[in-house]
């Protein structure tokens, strides 16, 4: 039985060469290289409860099954550093392609969650969201919800993708890869590392500071994970020139707030997002960071957290340009970084359409159905209504920075709301003025004193600005529903004609415009007979091949329905035509699927598992009894050792460990203790004495001897901690405490402009592209409770006691292994990484 994965990242490479408009035989005529990220191989483990068949999963043929199946012939790799996988992935396609291995790359990740065993890992490990909620930057974030999902893009040199006339969708300017070496435990990040990684990858671009208009962090919503990568991210900036006192802000985000953390397909799923905010204009809003995390440190960052949806102006002038950072971290200490930067379409041949002919072809009449329903949607969507005026674009993006600026919630000021009122003051009022000029180019960053309100301050711009605005945002920024390149007929005809396979049967409709297609479309997916609309299968007295330049539309139509070969770029009469992206092939949800383990296991396996999955068993790992007296030891001789006993105690219930074990000159980091039990521990000690304990204090202080000591210096006799202590700030004390050693930062060579040429992908609530735009610029968390089909997460929180059924509730959804397969976070009493 295959892995569920190796067929979903099938399926999704097909798509991608559809929606890039090449076929197998096409790419054949080349060299094409396969990348692909992955970290799980969970479908094994349900075939070892099955009688005579087995479940294959192996990372390798994820990679190479694409390969054979499509006959390509240059490299072909599966590649797993857990949450980079994928960014990697897209890394070493890149370079590959700059070393001239091969001329054409898929490269992308797959990551579904097919057995609980994960989310057991996750679980006791602490590292899943207690509430089915990640936050990335927000307050209250303890860890991640895990998610599944797929992702695929097609990559070529970018002055061969312009000589070849593809749909170039954006340009890789720049990739690095580093890890971060040893640190103070195996998944506490380097800032460091994080910080060569986005210099590096920057410096390769040729990117300025000034030039990045948005930035999508991995922001895993983590207690200490966010902090980290915000400070390595504000000290890549300042290194690469970016003044401290600059009130020009960056947007920030991450998409696993809105669809969890895809893992091994997060890093894909994060630039699919930056690319379809660059064709639509618009900044999505990150979720859940209505209140930011207390111990990120905004002040003296360029960065800003994007909570809401606006437009997203160019920046620069060599020409403006949307450009954009996506990092990626993993567990591990494998960081990656791309940079990304949006790409103008050549200006096509301004000729009419005319009379064209779409040809379509599936494996079945049932799929032949499917596909002309779906294109004819696809073309609907993009004949609906137009978007907001620019008036209402603008108006909507001055709004934003105001209330950026000011700190003020989306509803506390409106377009016509008197800004002095709403606190800006002279200060704010030049801050604000700075970032306008930046945003919308005016010559000068001083507002006139009476534009007191959004609405008039939109009215100036645009009587001042306009021609230079209507430029920059030639479409509205946030409409979800629109498209911002509504292709051509002709167009869409070719790329039908000559980027798809021929299949038995087939379809043929002429139309002069798009609602004309659609509508045909329509009426042959409903049985109902309609001009215009041809549908054979042809047989073995299949039609001889045609000269497509002597035919008109309608003969082409039944020619080829009828099993000729037509010479489609004749047809044309040399007209210069696109390849664009289109709706992919409608696969039959087959179900092939081994059966899942049964509720209930046998008794003695049940024992092993307990005793293998609770490593803190009562006999190793001793607990306060109930009856010890809660107050902490009077001060004197004896209180340091009191509290010493309570601190192992507490150190053993959370490591596992035996008690006698532990060492108080002993680092904490030595016992295999790493940022997730340390938080925790952190958690139990500050909760026990009431005193303001940070998780660094750990690193600090060496050993539990030391924390002692300084409990017992910091709160005496009391052990209570006063309303004004203050915590300590955890971004400073965690740059420090990493390890000494990282990758010098060195200047990078020119690097050759990758394009991504063809996308797709499945997401969390996004059985397509154009659904996981509407998603995210909606703003919806696609966040869902664990399937019942999937497996009963209470029986998982019965059968294994130290779980408890805190947080699980939590489950990011994607319809991608089978039918009915969805990904999940079934997180018995997690706990942050």
């Amino acid at each position: 039985m295959m892995d569920p994965q190796e067929r979903i990242f099938l399926e999704t490479v097909w798509h991608v060469l559809e929606s890039a408009g090449y076929t197998r035989a096409q790419l054949r005529e080349g060299t094409t290289g396969v990348f692909v990220g992955v970290m799980y191989g969970e479908y094994a483990l349900l075939g070892q409860a099955t009688d005579g068949r087995m479940a294959v999963s192996s990372h390798a043929s994820i990679a190479n099954r694409v390969s054979y199946f499509f006959d390509l012939r240059g490299p072909s790799i599966a590649l797993d550093t857990m949450c980079s996988s994928s960014l990697t992935a897209i890394h070493l396609a890149c370079e590959s392609l700059r070393r001239g291995e091969c001329d054409t790359a898929v490269a992308g990740g797959v990551n579904l969650s097919l057995h609980p065993n994960k989310y057991l890992q996750l679980s006791l490990g602490r590292f899943a969201s207690t509430d089915g909620k990640c936050r990335s930057f927000g307050a209250d974030g303890d860890g991640y919800v895990p998610g599944e999902g797929v992702g695929a893009l097609l990559l070529k040199p970018l002055p061969a993708a312009l000589a070849d006339g593809d749909t170039v969708h954006a340009v890789i300017r720049g990739t690095a890869v580093n890890h971060g070496g040893k640190t103070n435990g195996y998944t506490v990040p380097n800032p460091r590392a994080q910080t060569a990684a986005v210099v590096t990858a920057l410096r390769m671009a040729r990117v300025k500071p000034a030039e990045v208009g948005y930035i999508e962090a991995h922001g895993t919503g983590t207690p200490l994970g966010d902090p980290i990568e915000l400070a390595a991210l504000t000290e890549a900036f300042h290194e690469l020139g970016a003044a401290p006192d600059d009130p020009v802000t960056i947007p920030i985000g991450s998409v696993k707030s809105a669809i969890g953390h895809l893992e091994s397909a997060a890093g894909v799923a994060a630039v699919t997002k930056v690319i379809l905010q660059m064709r639509h204009g618009t900044l999505a809003p990150s979720l859940h960071a209505d209140r930011l995390n207390p111990n990120v440190d905004f002040t003296g960052s360029p960065f800003r957290v994007q909570r809401e949806v606006v437009a997203w102006p160019p920046r620069g002038d060599r020409p403006a340009r949307r450009i954009a950072g996506v990092s990626s971290f993993g567990a591990g200490g494998a960081n990656a970084h791309v940079v990304l930067a949006d790409h103008p379409q050549p200006p096509r041949e301004d000729l009419p359409d005319g009379t064209q002919v779409l040809v379509l072809s599936a494996k079945s009449t049932d799929r032949l159905v499917a596909l002309a329903r779906e294109l004819a949607s696809f073309l609907e969507r993009r004949t609906a209504p137009p978007s907001p005026s620019l008036a209402e674009m603008v108006t909507e993006g001055l709004l934003g920075m105001v209330r950026d600026i000011l700190g003020l919630h989306q509803n506390d000021v409106g377009p016509t709301d008197p800004l002095s009122e709403c606190g800006l003051d002279h200060t704010t009022r030049v801050r604000l003025g700075t970032v306008v000029a930046q945003a919308y180019g005016t010559p000068s960053d001083e507002l006139p004193a009476a534009l007191d309100t959004v609405a008039a301050l939109a009215e100036h711009l645009l009587e001042s600005q306009g021609e230079r605005l209507r430029d920059s945002f030639p479409h509205a920024a946030w409409a979800a529903s629109a498209d911002l390149d509504v292709p051509a007929l002709a167009d869409i005809a070719y790329t039908l004609q000559v980027g798809r396979e021929v299949m038995p049967e087939r379809l043929a409709v002429v139309a002069s415009n798009l609602a004309q297609a659609a509508s045909r479309l329509r009426a042959f997916a409903a049985g109902t007979a309609a001009v215009g609309v041809f549908g054979a299968r042809p047989g073995e007295d299949a039609e001889p091949d045609v000269d497509g330049s002597q035919l008109d539309p309608e003969s082409a139509a039944r020619s080829w329905v009828r099993g000729a070969a037509i010479d489609w770029p004749a047809f044309h009469r040399g007209r210069a035509r696109r390849r664009v992206p289109l709706v992919g092939y409608p696969f039959a949800r087959e179900r092939h699927w081994i059966d899942q383990i049964p509720p209930a296991a046998a008794p003695a396996a049940r024992e092993d598992r307990e005793d293998h999955m609770n490593p803190a068993s009562e006999a190793r790992a001793p607990q306060t009894s109930s009856e010890h007296d809660p107050r902490p030891a009077p001060a004197g001789p004896g209180l340091r050792a009191s509290i010493l006993r309570e601190l192992i105690a507490m150190t053993a219930d959370v490591s596992g460990l035996d008690a006698d074990r532990i060492d108080e000159t002993t680092g904490l980091g030595e016992y295999g203790l790493e940022s997730v039990a340390l938080k925790q521990l952190a958690d139990r000690i500050g909760e026990r004495f009431d005193a303001a304990l940070s998780p660094t204090l750990f690193y600090e202080r060496r050993g539990l001897g030391g924390v002692a000591d300084w409990l017992v210096e910091e709160y005496g006799q009391r052990l209570t901690v006063s309303e004004e202590t203050t915590h300590p700030t955890v971004v400073d004390k965690a740059l420090v405490a990493v390890a000494e050693s990282a990758a010098d930062v060195i200047s990078a060579p020119d690097a050759e402009p990758i394009a991504v040429i063809g996308m797709s992908g499945r997401f969390p609530g996004s059985p397509d592209l154009d659904r996981y735009w509407d998603n995210l610029a909606a703003g919806r968390d696609l966040v869902t409770e664990v399937p019942a089909h999937r497996w009963d997460w209470r029986s998982l929180c019965e059968n294994i006691p130290r779980i408890s059924r805190a947080g699980t509730d939590g489950a990011a959804s994607s319809t991608t292994s089978t039918s009915s397969t969805r990904s999940s976070s079934a997180s018995p009493r997690p706990r942050p990484r």
